[in-house]
């Protein structure tokens, strides 16, 4: 490893913020990027739906008023968090569990 990447990784160790947004990779050597935000066009993968649906459940409110999957505006775009995704499954579980006595 050279000196200016092992400086590097000590800088990112040292810091306990960073230290939850970075990981080592597989072989130990450097840190790895979590990827905190995801464009519509990943979380529509992820979520196994079509960009219009994602759009439509971004809108749509709960009964409290929040929309059903969180996203914030970057720029132009709209990005969307691993805790928004995580609590749009959770939304999805109970109002299944609701329906029809059991998670889905």
């Amino acid at each position: 490893m050279s000196e200016q990447c092992a400086i590097r990784e000590v800088q990112f160790q040292a810091s306990g913020f960073w230290s939850e947004i970075f990981m080592e990779n597989s072989n130990g050597d450097a840190p790895v990027i979590e990827q905190q935000l995801y464009s519509v066009d990943e979380a529509k993968v992820i979520l196994r739906i079509s960009r219009s649906k994602i759009y439509q459940q971004m809108s749509a409110p709960q009964p409290d008023g929040q929309p059903r999957l969180r996203s914030v505006k970057v720029g132009r775009t709209r990005r969307i968090s691993v805790a928004a995704i995580q609590d749009y499954i959770t939304l999805l579980e109970q109002e299944a569990e609701a329906l029809f006595g059991e998670a889905a």
